[in-house]
Protein backbone atom coordinates (compact mmCIF):
# COMPACT_ATOMS: atom_id res chain seq x y z
CA UNK A 1 0.00 0.00 0.00
CA UNK A 2 1.26 3.10 -1.12
CA UNK A 3 1.85 6.26 1.46
CA UNK A 4 1.17 9.54 -0.15
CA UNK A 5 3.16 12.14 1.94
CA UNK A 6 1.07 14.98 2.67
CA UNK A 7 2.77 18.20 3.44
CA UNK A 8 1.40 21.04 5.61
CA UNK A 9 2.25 24.98 4.97
CA UNK A 10 1.21 26.70 7.68
CA UNK A 11 1.55 30.76 7.80
CA UNK A 12 3.35 32.57 10.10
CA UNK A 13 1.72 35.31 11.78
CA UNK A 14 4.01 38.54 12.40
CA UNK A 15 3.37 41.73 13.51
CA UNK A 16 2.51 44.95 11.62
CA UNK A 17 5.33 46.18 9.61
CA UNK A 18 6.72 49.58 10.79
CA UNK A 19 8.84 52.56 8.62
CA UNK A 20 11.04 55.18 9.87
CA UNK A 21 9.79 57.46 11.99
CA UNK A 22 9.75 61.75 10.88
CA UNK A 23 12.75 62.05 13.35
CA UNK A 24 14.85 59.27 11.54
CA UNK A 25 13.81 60.29 8.38
CA UNK A 26 14.92 64.05 8.98
CA UNK A 27 18.27 63.05 10.70
CA UNK A 28 19.13 60.99 7.55
CA UNK A 29 18.19 63.62 5.26
CA UNK A 30 20.35 65.81 7.33
CA UNK A 31 23.45 63.53 7.39
CA UNK A 32 22.61 63.16 3.26
CA UNK A 33 23.01 66.86 2.98
CA UNK A 34 25.86 67.18 4.99
CA UNK A 35 27.80 64.68 2.79
CA UNK A 36 26.76 66.58 -0.52
CA UNK A 37 27.55 69.67 1.01
CA UNK A 38 31.68 68.19 1.59
CA UNK A 39 31.36 66.80 -2.07
CA UNK A 40 30.30 69.95 -3.53
CA UNK A 41 33.08 72.14 -1.91
CA UNK A 42 35.65 69.21 -2.25
CA UNK A 43 34.63 69.56 -6.32
CA UNK A 44 34.48 73.85 -6.46
CA UNK A 45 37.86 74.21 -4.33
CA UNK A 46 39.10 71.63 -7.44
CA UNK A 47 37.71 73.23 -10.23
CA UNK A 48 38.83 76.87 -8.23
CA UNK A 49 42.35 75.35 -8.26
CA UNK A 50 42.53 74.08 -12.00
CA UNK A 51 41.01 77.56 -13.24
CA UNK A 52 43.55 78.90 -11.16
CA UNK A 53 46.58 76.59 -12.11
CA UNK A 54 45.15 77.30 -15.75
CA UNK A 55 45.47 80.95 -15.97
CA UNK A 56 48.89 80.79 -14.17
CA UNK A 57 50.00 78.59 -16.59
CA UNK A 58 48.83 80.74 -19.54
CA UNK A 59 50.37 84.07 -18.21
CA UNK A 60 53.84 82.08 -17.20
CA UNK A 61 53.75 80.79 -20.60
CA UNK A 62 53.17 84.18 -22.45
CA UNK A 63 55.32 86.43 -20.53
CA UNK A 64 57.79 83.48 -20.87
CA UNK A 65 57.33 83.36 -24.80
CA UNK A 66 57.43 87.41 -25.29
CA UNK A 67 60.85 87.37 -22.91
CA UNK A 68 62.55 84.83 -24.76
CA UNK A 69 61.93 86.98 -28.17
CA UNK A 70 63.12 89.79 -26.87
CA UNK A 71 66.38 88.62 -25.74
CA UNK A 72 67.21 86.27 -28.96
CA UNK A 73 66.18 89.76 -31.07
CA UNK A 74 68.57 91.90 -28.64
CA UNK A 75 71.37 89.60 -29.06
CA UNK A 76 71.38 90.34 -33.22
CA UNK A 77 71.45 94.09 -32.63
CA UNK A 78 73.76 95.89 -34.36
CA UNK A 79 74.66 93.07 -36.64
CA UNK A 80 75.90 93.42 -40.08
CA UNK A 81 77.18 90.59 -42.65
CA UNK A 82 79.76 93.07 -43.84
CA UNK A 83 81.34 94.12 -40.74
CA UNK A 84 84.66 92.71 -41.68
CA UNK A 85 84.60 95.32 -44.31
CA UNK A 86 84.22 98.67 -41.94
CA UNK A 87 86.96 97.83 -40.05
CA UNK A 88 89.30 100.68 -39.74
CA UNK A 89 93.22 99.89 -40.24
CA UNK A 90 95.95 101.27 -38.57
CA UNK A 91 97.50 104.55 -40.40
CA UNK A 92 94.66 103.78 -43.59
CA UNK A 93 91.83 105.84 -45.05
CA UNK A 94 88.97 106.58 -42.38
CA UNK A 95 85.94 104.28 -43.77
CA UNK A 96 82.61 104.54 -43.34
CA UNK A 97 80.99 104.08 -39.73
CA UNK A 98 78.86 100.85 -38.75
CA UNK A 99 75.42 102.31 -39.68
CA UNK A 100 73.66 99.94 -37.58
CA UNK A 101 73.48 100.50 -33.81
CA UNK A 102 72.97 97.89 -31.32
CA UNK A 103 70.70 98.23 -28.04
CA UNK A 104 71.32 101.00 -25.89
CA UNK A 105 74.35 102.09 -28.26
CA UNK A 106 75.75 105.62 -27.07
CA UNK A 107 73.67 105.14 -23.51
CA UNK A 108 75.69 104.53 -20.98
CA UNK A 109 72.87 105.06 -18.23
CA UNK A 110 71.87 102.41 -15.56
CA UNK A 111 68.16 103.18 -16.53
CA UNK A 112 66.94 102.81 -20.27
CA UNK A 113 62.73 102.46 -19.36
CA UNK A 114 60.20 100.56 -21.08
CA UNK A 115 61.43 100.85 -24.52
CA UNK A 116 64.06 99.88 -26.43
CA UNK A 117 65.16 100.52 -30.39
CA UNK A 118 67.77 99.17 -32.22
CA UNK A 119 69.04 98.13 -35.92
CA UNK A 120 70.38 95.59 -37.53
CA UNK A 121 71.11 94.14 -41.57
CA UNK A 122 68.22 92.37 -42.85
CA UNK A 123 69.73 92.22 -46.00
CA UNK A 124 70.42 88.65 -47.50
CA UNK A 125 72.38 89.77 -50.17
CA UNK A 126 75.11 92.77 -50.82
CA UNK A 127 72.55 95.14 -51.59
CA UNK A 128 72.31 97.69 -49.12
CA UNK A 129 75.04 96.33 -46.76
CA UNK A 130 75.87 99.90 -44.25
CA UNK A 131 72.40 101.65 -44.72
CA UNK A 132 69.66 101.46 -42.50
CA UNK A 133 65.98 101.00 -43.99
CA UNK A 134 62.86 100.87 -42.86
CA UNK A 135 62.94 96.57 -42.27
CA UNK A 136 66.28 96.98 -39.85
CA UNK A 137 64.53 98.94 -37.30
CA UNK A 138 63.70 97.30 -34.64
CA UNK A 139 62.51 97.23 -30.92
CA UNK A 140 60.23 96.89 -27.78
CA UNK A 141 58.02 99.08 -25.87
CA UNK A 142 55.53 98.83 -23.19
CA UNK A 143 52.13 99.83 -24.11
CA UNK A 144 48.41 99.59 -22.96
CA UNK A 145 49.04 96.81 -20.66
CA UNK A 146 51.18 94.59 -23.70
CA UNK A 147 54.41 94.28 -25.17
CA UNK A 148 54.99 95.85 -28.40
CA UNK A 149 57.83 94.59 -30.93
CA UNK A 150 58.72 96.86 -33.82
CA UNK A 151 58.92 95.38 -36.99
CA UNK A 152 60.92 97.57 -39.33
CA UNK A 153 58.09 98.87 -42.00
CA UNK A 154 55.73 96.96 -40.40
CA UNK A 155 55.59 99.08 -37.30
CA UNK A 156 54.80 97.77 -33.73
CA UNK A 157 52.68 94.79 -33.16
CA UNK A 158 51.30 93.14 -30.11
CA UNK A 159 54.15 90.75 -28.43
CA UNK A 160 52.22 89.45 -25.55
CA UNK A 161 48.45 88.58 -25.61
CA UNK A 162 46.03 91.28 -24.08
CA UNK A 163 42.99 89.05 -23.48
CA UNK A 164 45.05 86.39 -21.09
CA UNK A 165 47.74 89.04 -19.75
CA UNK A 166 48.48 92.69 -18.62
CA UNK A 167 51.95 93.96 -18.49
CA UNK A 168 51.83 96.40 -16.04
CA UNK A 169 55.57 97.10 -15.60
CA UNK A 170 58.84 96.57 -18.47
CA UNK A 171 62.01 97.89 -16.99
CA UNK A 172 65.20 97.72 -18.90
CA UNK A 173 68.61 98.80 -17.25
CA UNK A 174 72.11 98.36 -18.40
CA UNK A 175 75.32 97.04 -17.01
CA UNK A 176 78.44 98.43 -18.24
CA UNK A 177 81.87 96.91 -17.31
CA UNK A 178 84.94 99.26 -16.86
CA UNK A 179 86.18 100.21 -20.22
CA UNK A 180 89.26 98.90 -21.50
CA UNK A 181 91.97 100.47 -23.50
CA UNK A 182 92.47 100.01 -27.19
CA UNK A 183 95.60 100.77 -28.18
CA UNK A 184 95.64 99.60 -31.29
CA UNK A 185 92.43 102.19 -32.02
CA UNK A 186 93.10 104.71 -34.99
CA UNK A 187 91.80 107.63 -33.14
CA UNK A 188 90.82 110.34 -36.07
CA UNK A 189 88.37 108.36 -37.78
CA UNK A 190 86.73 106.78 -34.67
CA UNK A 191 86.31 110.77 -33.65
CA UNK A 192 84.86 111.65 -37.04
CA UNK A 193 82.80 108.34 -36.87
CA UNK A 194 81.09 108.97 -33.43
CA UNK A 195 82.22 105.66 -31.67
CA UNK A 196 80.68 104.92 -28.50
CA UNK A 197 83.19 105.95 -26.12
CA UNK A 198 85.33 109.30 -25.74
CA UNK A 199 87.74 109.25 -28.77
CA UNK A 200 87.25 105.77 -29.65
CA UNK A 201 89.74 104.40 -27.45
CA UNK A 202 87.66 102.53 -25.24
CA UNK A 203 85.35 99.56 -25.44
CA UNK A 204 82.98 98.12 -22.52
CA UNK A 205 81.15 95.23 -22.49
CA UNK A 206 77.14 95.69 -21.89
CA UNK A 207 74.28 93.44 -20.43
CA UNK A 208 70.64 94.43 -20.27
CA UNK A 209 68.83 93.34 -17.17
CA UNK A 210 64.96 92.99 -18.28
CA UNK A 211 62.27 93.07 -16.17
CA UNK A 212 58.71 91.86 -16.97
CA UNK A 213 55.86 92.17 -14.32
CA UNK A 214 52.12 91.09 -15.45
CA UNK A 215 48.91 89.73 -13.95
CA UNK A 216 46.23 87.83 -15.40
CA UNK A 217 42.97 89.67 -17.29
CA UNK A 218 40.53 87.78 -15.86
CA UNK A 219 42.36 87.00 -11.80
CA UNK A 220 44.14 90.20 -10.87
CA UNK A 221 45.53 87.88 -8.09
CA UNK A 222 47.93 85.60 -10.35
CA UNK A 223 50.43 87.56 -10.75
CA UNK A 224 54.17 86.66 -12.14
CA UNK A 225 57.51 88.30 -12.93
CA UNK A 226 59.99 87.13 -15.59
CA UNK A 227 63.58 88.75 -15.61
CA UNK A 228 66.02 87.87 -17.85
CA UNK A 229 70.09 89.38 -18.67
CA UNK A 230 71.23 89.81 -22.40
CA UNK A 231 74.77 90.82 -23.43
CA UNK A 232 74.79 92.81 -25.88
CA UNK A 233 77.35 91.28 -28.31
CA UNK A 234 77.53 93.73 -31.25
CA UNK A 235 79.39 96.02 -29.71
CA UNK A 236 81.08 98.69 -32.11
CA UNK A 237 84.77 98.99 -31.66
CA UNK A 238 87.62 100.89 -33.60
CA UNK A 239 90.87 98.39 -34.62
Amino acid sequence: MLVTPRFVIRARRTGPVQGLSIVELLVGIAVGMFVLAGATMVVSNQISDNKRLLLETQVQQDMRAAMDIIVRDIRRSGYTKFADSLVQPVNAPAKAAVAYRPAGYNNFSATLGSSITYSYSSEPDNAAKNTIEADDMHGFRLTSGKIEALLGAGGYQALTDPNVVTITSFDITQQVSAPMPLPTCETTPCATAACPLPNGQYVATRHLVLTMNGQAVHDASVRRQIRATVRVRNDEVCL
